[in-house]
C-alpha cells in the first residue's frame, strides 16, 4: 500500500502535448471543479503510476492506482483553493528557498554542484524539482495561512521529556573527527585539463617562491585581497567521513587537511573544483556531546536547542498533517469532483 500523504509525497504531473494529440491520445479519467474545471487525463495518471513504479520495481495494483489518482485530485484542489485565497509562491521566494537548500549542503556549493546533486539522489530533472517544490510550497503556504492558529498553539516540550530523548539517541550526539582550516585557492571549476595544470602550477609558484613556512602562508593570506593570482578563505570545520564534502571535493583534498598538524602549512593540493595550500588553524578528535554542549563548533546551536527543535518540528509535523486533513475533506465536500472509474 502507498502511504496516503497529501502533503509530503512527491507527486509530478505533467503533461507535454499538442492540442491535436490530446484529443486523439488522452482520455479523461477525472474531473475536478472548486474554482474551475480541470480534467486529469489518462496519459497524466500513467506518468505518476509509472514514476511510484520505477521507484518500487513493481506494478502497482487497481487500489494503489487509485491512491495515486486520488493524489493528484488532492493537489488540484490546493492549487484551485490557494488561488481563490490569493496565496502564491513567488520566484523570489522559490529562489530563496532554493539557496537556502543549496548552501544547507555547504558554502562553497555552486548551483551547477546543487543541479546535479539534486539529479542524482532525487531522480528529477532540475526544472521538474523546481516545478515540484513551488507547488509543494503552495500547499504548506496554503495550510499555514488558513490553519494559522491551530499551528502556533503548539505547546514546547518539558525538561523531562527533553532529557529522555536525550538518553535514548546519547550515542547519537557525537561529533565527528573535525578539523578547520584556511586555504589559498585558485577556482578551476570553468576551466579545461591544460588551465587547471596551469592553475595549479601558478599556484604552485606563488608558493614556492615563499619560505613555505607558517610566516609565509600568513603574508600571502594577508595579501590575497590585492592579489590577482590567487584567492584566500577560512573553510571552517570540516567533518572528516562527510560523503557530500568528499564527492564535491575528492578524498585527496579532505584527507590532506586531515593529516596536518595545526599550524601546518600544506602544499598544492587539488581538489575537484580547484587548487589549494592549506593550513590547519584546529583538530578535534570525535566526542560525545552533552546536552548543553554546541552542535557544531561555531553554530551556536546547544544538543539542547536541537532535540526542542525536533520535538516541535515533530508535533508540528503531525499538527499540520491533521489540519491538511481536515482542510482537504472540507474542499471535497464543497467541489465537484467525477471520477471514471472504468479508465483507472
Amino acid at each position: 500500500m502507498l502511504r496516503k500523504k497529501f502533503i509530503f509525497i512527491v507527486l509530478i504531473a505533467v503533461i507535454v502535448s499538442s492540442p491535436l494529440s490530446a484529443q486523439i491520445l488522452d482520455r479523461t479519467v477525472a474531473v475536478v471543479r472548486l474554482e474551475r474545471t480541470v480534467n486529469i487525463g489518462t496519459r497524466a495518471l500513467n506518468r505518476q503510476v509509472g514514476l511510484f513504479e520505477a521507484q518500487l520495481g513493481r506494478e502497482l495494483n487497481s487500489e494503489e492506482r487509485r491512491e495515486v489518482l486520488e493524489s493528484m485530485i488532492n493537489d488540484e484542489l490546493i492549487a484551485q483553493a490557494a488561488a481563490r485565497a490569493g496565496i502564491e509562491i513567488s520566484d523570489s521566494q522559490l529562489q530563496q528557498f532554493i539557496d537556502q537548500e543549496r548552501q544547507g549542503l555547504g558554502p562553497s556549493v555552486t548551483q551547477e554542484q546543487f543541479q546535479m546533486l539534486v539529479e542524482q539522489q532525487i531522480g528529477l530533472s532540475f526544472d521538474d524539482y523546481v516545478a515540484e517544490l513551488r507547488k509543494q510550497l503552495l500547499q504548506q503556504r496554503y495550510i499555514q495561512e488558513t490553519q494559522r492558529q491551530r499551528l502556533e498553539n503548539i505547546p514546547e516540550p518539558g525538561q523531562n521529556e527533553i532529557r529522555r530523548v536525550f538518553n535514548e539517541n546519547r550515542s547519537e550526539f557525537i561529533n565527528p573527527a573535525l578539523v578547520r582550516f584556511r586555504h589559498l585557492y585558485i577556482d578551476t571549476r570553468n576551466m579545461n585539463e591544460t588551465e587547471r595544470n596551469e592553475a595549479a602550477a601558478r599556484l604552485g609558484r606563488v608558493w614556492d617562491a615563499t619560505s613555505q613556512d607558517q610566516q609565509a602562508f600568513e603574508r600571502l593570506f594577508g595579501e590575497a585581497s590585492s592579489s590577482s593570482e590567487y584567492d584566500a578563505a577560512d573553510f571552517g570545520y570540516m567533518p572528516q567521513n562527510d560523503r557530500q564534502i568528499r564527492q564535491i571535493y575528492g578524498s585527496e583534498f579532505v584527507d590532506t587537511a586531515f593529516e596536518l598538524d595545526v599550524n601546518e602549512v600544506s602544499g598544492v593540493v587539488r581538489s575537484s573544483i580547484g587548487v589549494h595550500v592549506m593550513q590547519v588553524t584546529d583538530s578535534r578528535p570525535p566526542r560525545f556531546l552533552e546536552l548543553d554542549d554546541e552542535l557544531f563548533p561555531g553554530q551556536q546551536v546547544t544538543v539542547r536547542q536541537n532535540i526542542i527543535s525536533f520535538l516541535m518540528n515533530e508535533r508540528l509535523q503531525s499538527e499540520f498533517q491533521q489540519a491538511g486533513n481536515e482542510a482537504l475533506r472540507a474542499l471535497r465536500d464543497e467541489a465537484e469532483i467525477t471520477v471514471n472509474e472504468s479508465r483507472l
